[in-house]
């Protein structure tokens, strides 16, 4: 009995190597965009691949050792890397984990397609270089493989956050496209108040002139309304001083202070309809700058008359700068302010000392 257990003992051992293992049906590996049609074997949590599979994947050839259940292969640099060797129903496993990751690539888990993801891993510049161009493009499925790589979402590329370089690509890409980067990036993490210098996100979308959807997207997503640079201006000035009514109506409607440098930029460039939008949103149309400047003051001296009339309707001081007018020789705002109050006889003071006949004429009509 004896000789025969000793018999069964060293037919056991002289078995090649093999293990408990299933075939991961459910799981699957890409790499370049192209799926491993092979099945991979589940080895407590690991992944192997028939030696084939990983030498036609890799570019690479092994050299087995059946007695130490070992492969080695050589690496780019001449290096010899050895890995472990599974068994399983006569036929060699190798871990594709362990090859991939040697070579120099990752292999993250993709939720949404099920599979891992081989992906060549980066050094710094490359990953920058790689995530700036992808983001301007508008491809969305490179950012997703960069990002799962292991590239940051809030990367500085250049010293700043990628959305800096988003919004200046709009007009190329396309709203459409556009918004679906943002939208991804968002839904990543991204910093929406990220700043770059004397420039914020929100800013920086005013400069490229983004549509008023990719700024609700902003805001929706956390974007502060009234973030200001280190000069104090905010996005609400910056796009009352660029003709975008659009924004302004969006960003008043996300909470945004209409009392800032807002009224007298767009009063300053006559934008009428964007003077409308801050005083029936509460700007005070008697407001000063910052240099003691009343609105109305900068709408008559840049001679707009729809904005003086604008001011007028909604409460402005017809007297404060009226004065301005009549030394702009600007009938026609003379007009708006008499309708509105202003007091001719001042006015009638300067026209003559400036000997402006029309002008004079003009202000003795109303003055009987």
């Amino acid at each position: 009995m004896k000789r025969l257990l000793l018999i069964l003992l060293v037919a056991v051992l002289t078995l090649p190597f093999t293990v408990t293992a299933n075939a991961a049906s459910q799981i699957s590996f890409m790499k370049g965009g192209v799926r491993i049609a092979e099945a991979p074997l589940n080895v407590k949590g690991i992944y192997y691949f028939q030696v084939p599979t990983i030498e036609k994947t890799f570019g690479i050839k092994f050299k087995l050792d059946s007695k130490k259940k070992t492969a080695t292969f050589t690496l780019p640099s001449n290096k010899s890397v050895t890995t472990d060797v599974v068994v399983n129903d006569k036929k060699s496993y190798i871990s594709i984990t362990k090859v991939a990751e040697a070579l120099g690539f990752v292999v993250p888990f993709d939720k949404e397609t099920g599979a891992y993801l081989i992906l060549k891993k980066l050094s710094l510049k490359e990953a920058e270089e790689a995530y700036k161009s992808a983001v301007v493009e508008g491809n969305i499925a490179k950012v997703k493989e960069l990002l799962l790589s292991g590239v940051d979402v809030n990367m500085k590329v250049k010293g700043r956050n990628v959305l800096f370089d988003l919004f200046p690509a709009v007009k190329q890409l396309g709203v459409d496209r556009a918004r679906n980067m943002l939208n991804f990036l968002i839904s990543k993490g991204i910093d929406v108040n990220a700043v770059n210098g004397p420039s914020f996100v929100l800013a920086e979308a005013v400069f490229s002139q983004a549509d008023a959807n990719l700024f609700q997207l902003l805001l929706k997503a956390g974007a502060d309304p009234n973030k200001k640079n280190q000069y104090g201006i905010t996005a609400i000035d910056w796009a009352s001083s660029h003709d975008e009514a659009d924004v302004v109506a969006m960003l008043i409607q996300y909470g945004a202070n209409v009392n800032g440098n807002a009224l007298p930029w767009a009063c300053k460039e006559g934008y009428t309809d964007i003077v409308e939008l801050l005083v029936k949103a509460g700007a005070d149309p008697n407001m000063k700058d910052q240099y003691g400047l009343s609105v109305m003051f900068h709408a008559i001296e840049r001679q707009h008359p729809t904005t003086v009339e604008m001011l007028l309707k909604n409460g402005a001081d017809p007297n404060g700068s009226s004065i301005v007018a009549v030394e702009k020789g600007n009938a026609t705002i003379i007009e708006l302010l008499l309708k509105y109050g202003a007091n001719p006889d001042d006015l009638l003071v300067v026209a003559e000392q400036m000997e402006n006949a029309s002008i004079v004429e003009l202000l003795l009509k109303h003055g009987d």
